[in-house]
This record gives structure tokens, C-alpha cells and sequence, in this order.
């Protein structure tokens, strides 16, 4: 018995199966393989990265970059800082955007002790197939 192929899944409309349809694995299969498919896509269009440490020397020219492939330009991220770090983030005025391939967090003042990130969401568009 093989599996899915979820190498490189699209979001797209799982057929409703008919009383009338022939009880046959290509009917069946065909449906549900839409619907791992569309599962698949949901799951690898977001990730998260946990406990991320960013020491005052970390910083380079006030900006410190987080790398990840699954980052594009258009990536809705959302960055949840350790409360003990709160104020030490809003005096720095820290910013943030996103590039390809990374998260560039920029401050007007270089924090003078260590920022804890405990979770960064990464969120992307999901690939639709409109077939």
C-alpha cells in the first residue's frame, strides 16, 4: 500500500462522493487525497521557532537578523518576546519586517541586556490549486 504524495501539496476542492459513485479505490482515492493534500498545505504554510536568545553584542549596526527558509517578504510573523524582556524591548522602540528568507528586528537603542523571544509564528499564503 503506498502513500501520499504530500512533497509539494496545493490547497484545492475535495469532491463530494455521490450514492451513485462506482465503490472503486480510484474514486475514493481521489477524494481523500485532495483532502491530505489540503491538510499538508495548511500544515507547511506556517511554522514556529521557540527560544530564541538575543544578547546586547548580537547586534550588528542596531539590527539583529533571524534566518529561516520558510520566511518570505509576505510571511504575517508574530513575534511573542518573555515578559521578563518587555521593557527592555520597548526601550530599545523595536521594530521588525520581513525579508526573504529572513526576520530583521531593528532598534533605535541597542539593548543593554539579553532579549528571550519564547515564540515566533511564521505564517504564509497557502498554495491553492483552482483546478
Amino acid at each position: 500500500m503506498a502513500d501520499y504524495d504530500v512533497s509539494n501539496p496545493t490547497y484545492g476542492p475535495v469532491r463530494r462522493l455521490e450514492p451513485t459513485d462506482w465503490n472503486h479505490a480510484d474514486v475514493f482515492n481521489a477524494t481523500i487525497g485532495q483532502a491530505v493534500e489540503n491538510a499538508a498545505a495548511i500544515y507547511n504554510a506556517s511554522k514556529i521557532m521557540r527560544n530564541i536568545r538575543i544578547r546586547p553584542g548580537d547586534w550588528n549596526s542596531k539590527q539583529y537578523q533571524i534566518n529561516d527558509v520558510s520566511i518570505t517578504e509576505d510571511s504575517i510573523v508574530n513575534v511573542y518576546f518573555n515578559n521578563a524582556s518587555h521593557t527592555a524591548v520597548q526601550e530599545a522602540e523595536m521594530t521588525g519586517k520581513t525579508e526573504q528568507g529572513a526576520l530583521v528586528l531593528t532598534c533605535v537603542t541597542v539593548p543593554v541586556r539579553e532579549i528571550s523571544i519564547d515564540c515566533i509564528e511564521i505564517r504564509n499564503e497557502v498554495k491553492v490549486n483552482a483546478g
